[in-house]
């Protein structure tokens, strides 16, 4: 998994390609397009990974760290979101045992609940095979 600081170098070495394009408008709007579009996807993946098996945060952070490359705003979530984190990693390292496992639990639920939220809206995937899809089909509000 890519630390923060992976993720800060490889945001600088984007940086420093997008440099090199200096006085090419059109080298320049086409490397803002792929940018938006690589960085979008990015984030997109990262969502899905909320509820899906993956590294769904550090996902995000890395398509931020992308579009940080071109976009200011992105920048800012992205210090936003990287402080954030270490805040709160650092405050979970100092309490007890059963306030880590606490918010853990609390995390997973909020994952479960979305992961549900999810297959209430769109319903259960055709391409699940059918030992999992079944008992998904037979959830409240859950469509086939």
């Amino acid at each position: 998994m890519p630390t923060l600081s992976d993720v800060s170098r490889w945001a600088a070495a984007l940086t420093e390609r997008r440099a090199q394009l200096q006085g090419r408008p059109f080298a320049v709007a086409a490397w803002k397009i792929g940018v938006g579009v690589v960085g979008g996807v990015v984030i997109a993946a990262g969502v899905v990974m909320l509820v899906l098996p993956g590294q769904g945060l550090a996902t995000i952070v890395v398509g931020l760290a992308i579009l940080s490359t071109e976009f200011r705003w992105a920048a800012r979530l992205r210090h936003r979101v990287v402080g954030a984190v270490r805040v709160t990693g650092r405050w979970l390292g100092r309490q007890p045992r059963w306030i880590r496992a606490a918010a853990w639990l609390g995390f997973a639920a909020v994952l479960v609940l979305l992961g549900y939220a999810t297959l209430i809206v769109t319903g259960v995937p055709r391409w699940l095979p059918g030992w999992l899809s079944n008992p998904l089909t037979s959830l409240p509000l859950v469509r086939g």
